[in-house]
């Protein structure tokens, strides 16, 4: 694959990245749609084939989630909440399903990511351990908020507001800290040699 075209591709995945993880509302509508961040990461794992082997079997997971959030994203475009107008049991066991592929996907993205930038990092670099904290950091955050029995205390913290700005911190550090791994890999990436000048006649 041609350093460009995996630049590319890398970038991709980092903008998938922020549009899965941060949500910025006018009104309704959403700014920043997940299901358009899903189908990019579908794509950038299933292109990403002959540099990564292994990661296109994450392309149906990307792609399921992505499905799953375009009507979600229609409702909640007229007002409506696609939870909350499923019966109970069913929403809960959706939300549990998709929250278990979101946590896998994104764990197994940064390991091979990783492994990426173990084989492309100068001597002495260690941007494949930063990539592999930031993974373990994330995957445990998705874990705890996907608990039911954490609802509770988080529907608390509004009581309490320096918990809630703490978790806030927390959660666009790992946004940030995901976005600065994924460029930093991209910078990496080897350019294209510049073709030979011609012969002086």
């Amino acid at each position: 694959m041609s350093g460009a075209r995996l630049r590319s591709l890398l970038g991709e995945t980092a903008w998938g990245v922020l549009l899965v993880t941060f949500d910025f509302n006018v009104g309704t509508l959403d700014i920043l749609p997940d299901f358009l961040g899903w189908f990019l990461l579908a794509h950038a794992v299933k292109e990403l084939a002959p540099e990564l082997p292994q990661l296109p079997l994450l392309y149906p997971l990307a792609a399921a989630l992505g499905a799953a959030a375009v009507p979600e994203a229609l409702l909640q475009l007229l007002g409506e909440d696609l939870w909350a107008a499923l019966p109970g049991y069913l929403s809960s066991a959706a939300a549990l399903i998709l929250a278990v592929i979101r946590i896998y996907f994104f764990f197994q993205l940064f390991t091979d990511l990783a492994g990426l930038a173990a084989r492309l990092q100068p001597e002495g670099r260690r941007l494949d351990r930063a990539m592999r904290w930031q993974r373990n950091a994330r995957t445990a955050l998705d874990t705890l908020v996907s608990l039911p029995v954490i609802y509770p205390a988080l529907s608390a913290l509004g009581d309490h507001p320096a918990a809630v700005a703490a978790l806030i911190v927390y959660v666009w550090g790992l946004l940030f800290w995901a976005l600065w791994c994924l460029l930093s890999l991209r910078a990496l990436v080897p350019g294209e040699e510049a073709p030979a000048a011609p012969d002086a006649p």
